[in-house]
């Protein structure tokens, strides 16, 4: 995730309640994850039969905009597809991140598969998501709850966080996504923009 400028805002008692129990739980999994060494350190590759959808955002402050990138592999690690776009309106580092968690499982539905895995390098994404929606008191509760709606439509998901540079492909593709005025997708054919990343990406190893 690319931040300019100052952190995130309180917005009321409520707000900083519900901002203190998600860093809670984040310290909590993040110490879970250290004791059992799990996929945060670097991405893997999915099991047999997944689809592995990597995203991430890159927001600019004083335009208010974030660019959007996805990634999607095989459980070869095989390009599968990439797409990137801009969302306008968007206020803090974190409603960036949430934003593309949006947008990556809309993406998804394409497929119709049934075993889903999806990566982000942001890890107040990934807990919000797995928080269920009446626990859940944060400003952007519509973002996070329209992302656990679609997610529903698939019969079997995981959400994983990985480190910042294990993420570089989707990060550079939203950062193309920052100067796009509509959605571009590619499939099959590998876009130029991250054909060096992929041979070197060490997700894959």
């Amino acid at each position: 995730m690319n931040w300019r400028g100052s952190g995130l805002q309180a917005r009321g008692q409520k707000s900083d309640q519900a901002h203190g129990l998600v860093i809670h739980r984040v310290s909590e999994a993040q110490r879970l994850q250290r004791k059992s060494r799990t996929s945060s350190q670097v991405g893997k590759k999915p099991q047999n039969h997944w689809l592995k959808f990597d995203f991430d955002g890159a927001w600019v402050e004083n335009e208010g905009i974030v660019g959007v990138g996805v990634i999607v592999r095989d459980h070869l690690g095989k390009f599968v597809a990439a797409m990137a776009m801009q969302i306008l309106g968007v206020t803090s580092p974190l409603h960036a991140e949430m934003e593309a968690a949006r947008a990556v499982v809309l993406f998804a539905q394409k497929w119709e598969a049934n075993m889903v895995e999806f990566e982000g390098d942001a890890s107040l994404v990934i807990v919000a998501l797995n928080l269920d929606e009446v626990s859940d008191f944060s400003p952007l509760v519509h973002v996070t709850n329209d992302a656990r709606h679609f997610l529903r439509a698939f019969p079997q998901i995981k959400l994983s966080q990985v480190r910042r540079e294990g993420n570089m492909v989707a990060h550079r593709l939203a950062r193309c996504g920052l100067s796009l005025l509509h959605q571009v997708s590619w499939f099959e054919e590998l876009p130029n923009v991250i054909s060096d990343l992929l041979v070197e990406d060490s997700n894959f190893i």
